[in-house]
């Protein structure tokens, strides 16, 4: 798919941002990142095949199964649509014109592309052909419990450990395979593209008559741009304030839901617990709660004394595990110690303390203003490197026919 460029008059060619320098070196970066994942891919994709647990799971081909959608579509887009329509004149939708002007830019492929690309087309094929039949559901592992299962649309099948060890090496080795072929391709036409436009450095020096591909700027530079000096700065207190506030609201909210305590549906505990606010949580399978009240559950403090246990009236809620947990009972507890906890419920049921959700939106509450404004200068330096890239690479200028024809690298299609 592609839209069409500017309308162009009869004395020109309008200078767009795929005419730039800046498309080279994406063009690179794509080709340098895209062979780096095929060589750790192939190497992941291998261990598929032995047998035993390999270590291998959604996080190891994650990463690769999404480094496929920026370089095929971001890298494709960029490649193959910069001239199907902008000949026309129009802004005019044409899936057809895009369709062609993308299958065309398998011309920019270089000559080993074409002995590369068939190798992971084959081992994408085989990698689907010996995983996706074989699968009766996604590999799931419980914590609680310790139980693997099968998902299978969320239909859940036991297994042994063996099975879901097996499994999983097959659900590696179908996304592996299905990332190898796409990643292959767009590795080389980044690889492809990228050649191109470096051959025609020469032509472009000599058209401009300078000593560099691309001249510099023909106006004054606009005083609202910064200086390197001044962005420097402006990125430093952006990375700061989004980076270490926005990690630290991270962390404490990770902590948070991962340090619940569980207390036994039918005995005592003792916990070591700081002074707040506390929640117990009762799991609700399929959001139906078993009736609960506050005479279930007796807590003594560290000083000796009984703690008042009441019904929770806010609508905290926790997850761990994929399960729902949600609020029934409500303390405080006035000073740090070890509190012993004493629950009489129904066997089966599982509970967990945990600070209230208010406590824990009430720690970040200082992070969040420098992280605002942390991600406020990120938007002021990216709004203000888009300002210079137009100023400097003349985005929108109109350039003669004839010196387009030579000088700019999409041109023609």
């Amino acid at each position: 798919m592609a839209w069409a460029s500017q309308p162009m008059d009869s004395q020109g060619r309008r200078i767009r941002v795929f005419d730039t320098p800046l498309v080279s070196g994406l063009n690179a970066l794509a080709a340098v990142v895209g062979l780096i994942a095929l060589l750790f891919a192939t190497a992941l994709y291998m261990l598929t095949f032995l047998p035993g647990d390999i270590g291998l799971g959604s996080a190891e081909f994650a990463p690769f199964f999404a480094l496929v959608f920026p370089l095929w579509f971001g890298m494709f887009y960029a490649l193959g649509s910069r001239g199907a329509l902008r000949r026309r004149g129009t802004r005019r939708f044409d899936i057809s014109a895009g369709l062609q002007s993308q299958l065309r830019m398998f011309r920019l492929m270089p000559r080993a592309g074409y002995v590369v690309v068939p190798i992971f087309v084959i081992l994408g094929v085989f990698g689907f052909e010996s995983a996706f039949h074989r699968l009766a559901g996604q590999p799931e592992y419980h914590a609680v419990g310790h139980h693997y299962y099968l998902d299978d649309h969320g239909l859940l099948i036991a297994v042994s450990r063996t099975t879901y060890l097996h499994d999983l090496a097959l659900q590696s080795r179908l996304f592996l395979g299905v990332s190898l072929v796409f990643i292959s391709i767009a590795t080389m036409m980044a690889f492809g593209e990228w050649a191109r436009r470096r051959r025609l450095r020469k032509d472009q020096t000599a058209q401009w008559g300078g000593s560099e591909p691309w001249p510099g700027p023909v106006e004054p530079r606009p005083p609202y741009v910064m200086r390197a000096g001044t962005l420097f700065v402006v990125l430093l207190l952006a990375g700061a304030g989004a980076g270490l506030g926005g990690g630290l609201i991270v962390v404490h909210l990770q902590s948070y839901f991962g340090n619940a305590k569980l207390i036994p549906d039918h005995g005592s505990v003792r916990l070591s617990l700081p002074a707040g606010h506390y929640v117990v949580f009762l799991r609700c399978p399929n959001s139906v709660c078993a009736e609960t009240a506050p005479s279930m559950l007796h807590v003594r403090s560290s000083a000796g004394t009984d703690v008042h246990v009441t019904n929770d009236p806010s609508s905290d809620r926790l997850s761990e595990q994929d399960e729902t947990y949600e609020g029934v009972f409500s303390l405080d507890m006035q000073r740090p110690g070890i509190a012993l906890f004493v629950l009489r419920a129904n066997p089966g049921l599982r509970f967990l303390l945990d600070q209230s959700n208010g406590e824990a939106a009430i720690a970040v509450l200082p992070w969040i203003g420098p992280t605002v404004v942390g991600l406020l200068l990120l938007i002021w330096a990216v709004v203000d490197r888009v300002r210079w890239f137009r100023w400097r690479y003349w985005i929108g200028e109109t350039l003669p026919v004839s010196l387009a024809e030579a000088v700019l690298p999409s041109w023609p299609v």
